[in-house]
C-alpha cells in the first residue's frame, strides 16, 4: 500500500542520524531535500500500486494490450479485438486463467457457458458377460470416440429449382462451441458432432 509524501517524509527524517548538521526544520534547505525524495518515493509506491491491479488481465488498462499479444488471435475466433476494453480484459482473463478438463460434465457445463445445450455419448466395446441389446456393438478403436449431439444455430432447407448440380440440399449453421471442444478434447477423443439436437 503507498503512503503519502508527508508519510514518507516522516519516516525519512526519522532515518537521519542525530546532530546539529542534520536539521529536521522545516523549511532547511535539507528538509527541502529530503522532501523531494520522498516525493519520488511516494510516486514510485503509488505505481507499483497500480502495477498490482496489472498482474490480472481481467482488471488490466495499461497491459491489457501486452496480454493480447501474448495470448495472441483466439483460433476459435471467439475474442473481439475491437471490443470494448471491458469485453477485451473478460476474453483475455478468460483465456489466461483458463484450466482445462476431460470429463464429459466438464465439456457440457463449458458449452453451457457459451450458451449451447449438449449431450456425449462415450461407447465402451462389448465384454464378456454384458447382455446383447444393452449397448451399441463397437469395435476397439470407436470407444475413443465421442458423439455430441446438439443442434443447429441456424438452418436452410433446400428450394426446389434452385438448385444446381454439385449444391448441398441444406445448410445448417455450426455451433462455435464445436471448435473449443475440438481443441480441449481430451488427446484420446475423436469428437464427432451430430447437429440433429441435443
Amino acid at each position: 500500500m503507498s503512503r503519502s509524501v508527508a508519510a514518507v517524509l516522516e519516516d525519512l527524517l526519522g532515518l537521519m542520524p542525530i546532530g546539529w548538521a542534520w536539521t529536521r526544520r522545516r523549511g532547511s534547505v535539507l528538509v527541502a531535500v529530503v522532501t523531494v525524495l520522498a516525493a519520488a518515493i511516494a510516486r514510485v509506491e503509488a505505481l507499483v500500486d497500480d502495477l498490482m491491479d496489472e498482474i490480472d488481465p481481467g482488471r488490466s488498462t495499461r497491459l491489457l494490450d501486452a496480454f493480447e499479444r501474448v495470448l495472441g488471435p483466439d483460433p476459435c475466433g471467439s475474442g473481439d479485438a475491437s471490443g470494448s476494453i471491458g469485453q477485451r480484459r473478460v476474453e483475455a482473463a478468460r483465456r489466461w486463467t483458463w484450466s482445462g478438463g476431460a470429463s464429459r460434465a466438464w465439456f457440457v457445463a463449458l458449452a453451457r457457458q457459451f450458451g449451447v445445450e449438449i449431450t456425449i455419448t462415450e461407447f465402451r466395446p462389448l465384454v464378456c458377460g454384458d447382455e446383447l441389446g444393452e449397448q451399441a456393438l463397437v469395435e476397439t478403436p470407436e470407444q475413443f470416440v465421442w458423439t455430441i449431439g446438439l443442434g443447429p444455430t441456424w438452418e436452410r432447407a433446400p428450394i426446389c429449382g434452385d438448385q444446381v448440380c454439385g449444391d448441398y440440399l441444406g445448410e445448417i449453421g455450426l455451433s462455435p462451441i464445436e471448435c473449443l471442444i475440438r481443441r480441449h478434447a481430451p488427446a484420446h477423443t475423436v469428437p464427432v458432432f451430430d447437429y440433429s439436437g441435443a
